[in-house]
């Protein structure tokens, strides 16, 4: 029934079963929360589709099962995550919904999740879903578009042939060799997509409560500050009475970033710190229902045990398909290093009926790496190890003693 859809869902659907008409394939590319879900049924249920695979995250499973009830869909849906593609048989299904397809970028060689789900979507026409299709690298939406043989790209047969067409070359030296980093993209790519993209805005769905992000710097104690400082510089250090080396510029980063939230992961065993200033700061400044969310299980175990009546999220598992709409606080203490997740979590507490100012708390330390970290993610950028060695160059024992 159209009165189960809002005017800009109908509005979108047309647009994209007429795409699917004209290219057996169609991108719906909506800002979070903007009604893509319910879209995408409506394009279900007016197409000549019976039975239909949607694939989606894990945690988004339930809200699109309630999406479907809500409508009362006729067709025979099943509605699963990416990890059951391999045990799915190809002839079950004539249409293919790709929730949050962006999960499928990637540059270089396939992985074992693309080769899956090629081998199900292949002769199929898919509808590819995003709100951030390709935030950090337009060509590594080559692996996003392969799965089905109405990709605009389905006679390059290899990411590195597509490369050859449509990227720009720009490498960086590592130990004497020229890497190649392969994110640098003609124009003529954009152009390319366009005709398979349908966008759909929050604007379109009547969302004009602009997010308001709030920034919270907590102090560290010095004995908290010097233990980051010997990680940081000397890659070693001494953690209840046993020495801990950090190996590479990743277990430092992980190990620096953790210990400013007062526990850390050292040999598959959590170790809980004494410092409990971000547990401290968060008990003293926020009331009422909590969801906070962090990136390690370390500092996710530390939040439970010194503030256990919060509600504990992961920013990689639940920064999309999860609703936190209905606590008054939603606080992210750390994160992961990718600024297209960065997007995607701070949606998490926006939807088509809120009628209040979403807001969203992130937690930073004068210690560490959290201030790089979001410095870097707001911007839409990556905390990659690169950034992370410069920030690691310009501190010197010099500074940090000052």
């Amino acid at each position: 029934m159209a009165s189960n859809y809002l005017p800009h869902q109908l509005e979108k659907a047309s647009e994209v079963m007429d795409t699917l008409k004209r290219k057996g394939m169609a991108m719906l590319w909506g800002a979070p929360r903007s009604g893509k879900t319910r879209t995408a049924i409506r394009v279900c249920e007016q197409s000549g589709k019976k039975r239909i695979l949607f694939i989606t995250k894990k945690a988004a499973i339930p809200g699109i099962e309630r999406e479907l009830l809500a409508v009362k869909a006729s067709k025979s849906y099943l509605v699963t995550n990416y990890e059951q593609a391999s045990k799915l048989y190809p002839d079950d299904y004539d249409f293919v919904i790709l929730d949050e397809s962006h999960n499928l970028n990637g540059t270089g060689r396939p992985k074992k999740k693309h080769k899956e789900l090629r081998e199900l979507c292949y002769d199929k026409p898919c509808l590819l879903m995003s709100g951030t299709p390709a935030i950090e690298k337009l060509l590594a939406i080559y692996y996003q578009l392969a799965v089905t043989k109405y990709s605009p790209f389905d006679e390059y047969t290899s990411f590195f042939k597509f490369f050859k067409n449509y990227g720009i070359p720009s490498t960086i030296r590592i130990n004497g060799r020229e890497i190649e980093q392969y994110n640098r993209a003609s124009p003529e790519l954009a152009e390319a997509l366009e005709p398979y993209v349908v966008r759909m805005t929050q604007a379109d769905a009547g969302i004009d409560i602009e997010r308001k992000d709030v920034v919270h710097e907590v102090h560290l104690r010095a004995t908290t500050r010097r233990l980051l400082d010997v990680v940081m510089q000397d890659c070693v250090a001494e953690i209840q009475g046993q020495l801990h080396g950090f190996d590479s510029d990743m277990a430092v980063r992980a190990a620096v970033h953790q210990i400013e939230t007062g526990a850390v992961l050292l040999a598959d065993e959590i170790v809980e710190l004494d410092n409990c200033e971000v547990m401290d700061y968060i008990k003293a400044n926020f009331t009422g229902s909590l969801a906070l969310m962090a990136h390690y299980r370390a500092t996710r175990e530390k939040i439970a045990k010194h503030i256990p009546w919060a509600d504990v999220f992961s920013s990689v598992s639940h920064c999309e398909g999860t609703d936190l709409t209905g606590y008054d606080n939603f606080i992210i203490v750390n994160s992961d290093y990718s600024g297209a997740k960065f997007v995607q979590r701070l949606e998490r507490n926006t939807r088509l009926d809120l009628k209040r100012q979403p807001v969203v708390h992130h937690i930073i330390t004068d210690g560490g790496v959290s201030a790089s970290v979001y410095k870097a993610l707001q911007k839409k950028e990556d905390f990659n190890i690169q950034r992370f060695r410069s920030l690691r160059d310009r501190a010197s024992p010099s500074e940090k003693d000052s």
